[in-house]
């Protein structure tokens, strides 16, 4: 996931504090419920660094030295579909595509999709996100979608964005913060 394989994350910040609440048997990587469902789950530590390491990286990024940042998660899904297979949840979010009229398809229902979800509370206000892209012209057999470096592109850039989206939680609730204290 870093931009440069041999980049560190930065050192752990002590102040975001990431509580897992997920069963310890989605945190490892698996398959969909039947061999035929073509459902690839990313365990945390598929990627490198792992989903909870970028996750509070990108956080610390994107908040103050002095704020602190609990996450308690209840769900941290990266999904990959392959094949004609239905798609599970997600956004459907857009993304550009060369050659269609308008620019823009919106993610298949079917297939060549990896969907990303996360929920949970964030400094006890919850959140539920999700996104979604299609790789299916990102990769050819036998070739893995992993290979492809438009395919790490859009993963890297889904959950920098769902960091963000977290963020901003933490970032609303310190306006309000400082709102209500002009306010008497």
């Amino acid at each position: 996931m870093a931009d440069d394989p041999s980049a560190k994350l930065a050192k752990a910040d002590p102040r975001v504090v990431i509580e897992d609440a997920r069963p310890q048997a989605v945190r490892r990587p698996h398959r969909g419920r039947s061999i035929m469902s073509c459902e690839r789950w990313f365990g945390d530590d598929t990627l490198v660094p792992s989903k909870l390491e970028f996750l509070s990286a990108q956080i610390s990024q994107l908040t103050r030295a002095d704020m602190r940042v609990h996450v308690r998660l209840t769900r941290f899904d990266i999904v990959e579909y392959c094949e004609f297979v239905p798609v599970g949840e997600g956004t459907g979010a857009t993304r550009a595509v060369a050659g269609s009229a308008d620019g823009v398809y919106g993610a298949p229902t079917t297939g060549d999709t990896v969907v990303m979800h996360l929920s949970g509370e964030v400094n006890g206000t919850p959140f539920d996100l999700d996104s979604r892209f299609d790789y299916g012209l990102m990769v050819r057999f036998p070739h893995p979608p992993s290979s492809s470096p438009e395919y790490l592109r859009q993963l890297r850039g889904r959950l920098e964005q769902l960091a963000k989206d977290v963020a901003n939680i933490v970032w609303e609730a310190e306006l309000a913060r400082i709102q209500s204290g002009r306010n008497p």
